[in-house]
């Protein structure tokens, strides 16, 4: 996977032939400015659109963080922020790109500051990593039903963004710590009766009933949903 430091798809694309796949910089600048910025969500649906220029999306690397730019917490130091942004770069289509220590928290601005010392501050027992953990064991234990499946955008409005892969429902946000919205959800794959269920919280669930459901984010965390066995 090459690094082209460039925000133009038209530009990044042309590397995907010459190269099999790229780090994904024209969505890590529309994520920045839905997540981070807090400007429209419209810029999430931007940058799938604009994703359609590559010959393989699936292997393109969605990432938040990495080692030439500020982290995402420098500019907004929120986490349930960035607990939005990492739900969409886990089920996404593409190869999320957990750079280290996003996982702990850290906050680095430019290089060299954004390449802090893991070590002693390791700990599999914070927030972020237990979320990160959650969101990718799950991610894993789909298997092709999730990795083939296409990435269906089902709500779009300005604080608000939803999209599925297979069965598995993300709802997202950019409203942050102690907000909250609601939104029916019309459009989707899911048939009247069936129970979904929040993988981040088993006692969060949504029953479809006359072709729609309700998604209610709470403190601004992010949901992802999944029928209910």
């Amino acid at each position: 996977m090459g690094e082209v430091f460039n925000g133009d798809p038209e530009y990044v694309s042309g590397y995907q032939g010459p190269l099999t796949a790229t780090l994904n910089y024209p969505m890590y600048f529309k994520l920045l400015n839905a997540f981070q910025e807090r400007q429209t969500m419209r810029n999430v649906h931007d940058g799938v659109n604009q994703n359609e220029v590559f010959p393989d999306v699936s292997v393109l690397g969605n990432f938040l963080d990495n080692h030439d730019n500020p982290r995402f917490l420098h500019n907004n130091p929120d986490r349930v922020t960035l607990k939005n942004a990492l739900a969409y770069v886990i089920f996404a289509e593409g190869i999320p790109i957990i750079y280290y220590g996003t996982e702990q928290g850290f906050d680095g601005s430019s290089d060299p500051y954004c390449r802090e010392s893991l070590w002693p501050k390791y700990n599999t027992s914070s927030d972020l990593y237990l979320f990160i953990n959650t969101l990718a064991t799950f991610r894993t234990e789909q298997g092709s039903s999730l990795y083939e499946a296409a990435q269906v955008e089902r709500y779009v409005d300005d604080e608000f963004f939803a999209f599925t892969r297979g069965n598995v429902f993300v709802a997202t946000s950019n409203i942050g710590t102690g907000q909250s919205l609601s939104r029916p959800i019309t459009y989707h794959p899911y048939s009247s009766g069936t129970t979904l269920v929040n993988i981040l919280d088993s006692s969060d669930k949504v029953t479809v009933e006359n072709d729609q459901f309700e998604v209610n984010i709470e403190d601004g965390m992010p949901k992802v949903y999944f029928p209910q066995n």
